[in-house]
C-alpha cells in the first residue's frame, strides 16, 4: 500500500464527496491524506470518506491555491497585436 501525505486542514472548506457529489464541508484541523492531485485539485481521504477539494481551496490543505474557480467571474482575453 502506498503511503499517503497526512495534513490538517487550515481552515473549514467546502468538497465533493466520492461518489455521491454532494457538497461537504471540512472542518478546520480535520486530518485527511491526499490520494490524488490532478489538473490542481485533490482528492483526500478523511474519516473512512473520500471527497475531492477544488485547487481555489488549496490553501486549506496548506498548498499553493491554483486560481479562481471556473465561473467565478468574467475572463478577460488579450488582442493579439
Amino acid at each position: 500500500m502506498t503511503e499517503r501525505t497526512r495534513l490538517r486542514l487550515t481552515r473549514d472548506c467546502d468538497a465533493i464527496a466520492i461518489p455521491s457529489g454532494r457538497i461537504i464541508r471540512l472542518t478546520e484541523g480535520t486530518e485527511v491524506g491526499i490520494v490524488q492531485s490532478l489538473g490542481g485539485h485533490y482528492t483526500v481521504e478523511a474519516d473512512g470518506a473520500t471527497a475531492r477539494i477544488d485547487g481555489a481551496d488549496a490553501d486549506a490543505l496548506g498548498l499553493i491555491a491554483a486560481g479562481p474557480r471556473c465561473g467565478s467571474g468574467p475572463v478577460t482575453i488579450a488582442e493579439r497585436r
